[in-house]
């Protein structure tokens, strides 16, 4: 049976984060099925995190959420960072800013 050109691009990003995960000694992931739609990543390097009380630490393991909607890759993955961190970019509440991304998401974008 043919699969979809959805069901390949889910083939294809599997299959490039098991490569990623298999060459690398700081990134894994965890998915299910033959063609995940939800990844969680956690990978190890260092971050700040700021405590409820405004101290600052390192922490140096981290974990994010991968969703691949059912409109994807037309539109963009949802992404949600798992732990604590101190990032411009990512809100107390975990929502990831893509910045141009998402506007200009285009289905050629891998992850």
């Amino acid at each position: 049976m043919r699969q979809s050109p959805r069901e390949r691009r889910l083939a294809a990003d599997h299959q490039s984060l098991s490569q990623l995960q298999a060459e690398s000694s700081i990134f894994s992931f965890h998915a299910r099925g033959a063609l995940p739609e939800r990844y969680e990543i956690r990978f190890r390097g260092l971050g700040l995190w700021r405590l409820p009380d405004g101290d600052v630490v390192v922490r140096d393991e981290h974990e994010l959420r991968i969703e691949l909607g059912a409109a994807y890759p037309r539109m963009m993955p949802s992404l949600g960072w798992q732990t604590p961190i101190f990032h411009p970019n990512i809100s107390t509440s975990g929502v990831v800013c893509l910045g141009g991304y998402c506007t200009h998401w285009v289905p050629s974008l891998k992850l």
